[in-house]
């Protein structure tokens, strides 16, 4: 119904050159209760998991994003570090330069990065929680450690307060475009786009830690931030 209306209202301004006064207010409610009382209304759309193996294989087989511009290096590190630490687009595209930091283990043991991540929720803003990638054992190319790391060499000249994952254009990156990051993604890999979202690398990073055996619902729950039973879905 709003579509048909929103057409009309389109064609009837063109056609006739004035503007039409906004909607109805007995129209507004209508179309409002018809939506509280639609059973999927609230309900999300489906969207596939980008896992471990699909980012592997698209390391593996396309040269582009393993290009060494700092747009090819934010755009993967955006990915591999969402598909870690579980990360929102809106989560990503908040942390500026000074909330990424390397370390080591003491006594020469493991490097490893944090990303300090503040949590998106619609209540109050939340602070900031450490989020540890560790680098792999026997390390690779693709792994969110090492796309963090030559990230870090390619904004080496900013200040602290850039934004850590930029678009092609040097912008800070938004949960728009991280969508459509992945779609493009999805596309590179076979898939239909719609298939895919700004939360795709948050499910296939859950999956992958769920499918290890070693990740509880608690530990999933406190990892991607749910309060609710979305950990176990």
């Amino acid at each position: 119904i709003e579509q048909r209306i929103s057409l009309v209202k389109g064609f009837l301004s063109h056609k006739y050159g004035f503007q039409i006064a906004g909607e109805a207010p007995r129209l507004r409610r209508l179309l409002k209760k018809r939506r509280e009382e639609d059973p999927f209304g609230r309900l999300r759309k489906k969207r596939r998991g980008m896992r471990k193996r699909h980012l592997q294989r698209l390391w593996r087989e396309n040269p582009a994003l393993r290009a060494s511009t700092k747009a090819a290096r934010s755009a993967w590190a955006a990915e591999t570090g969402a598909w870690h630490v579980l990360g929102r687009g809106g989560e990503m595209g908040e942390m500026n330069k000074a909330d990424l930091q390397f370390k080591r283990q003491r006594h020469g043991g493991r490097r490893y990065a944090v990303l300090w991540l503040a949590p998106l929720k619609k209540r109050e803003k939340q602070p900031k929680l450490p989020q540890f990638i560790y680098e792999q054992e026997h390390p690779e190319e693709w792994e969110p450690y090492q796309a963090l790391s030559r990230l870090a060499e390619s904004i080496a000249d900013e200040p602290p307060s850039a934004p850590l994952f930029t678009t092609p254009s040097g912008a800070r990156m938004r949960t728009n475009h991280f969508r459509a990051q992945n779609k493009r993604l999805a596309r590179l890999l076979g898939w239909d786009e719609k298939e895919a979202g700004a939360h795709s690398p948050r499910i296939g990073g859950a999956i992958d830690y769920a499918g290890t055996g070693n990740a509880s619902q608690l530990m999933l729950e406190a990892k991607g931030r749910w309060s609710g039973d979305i950990a176990r879905i």
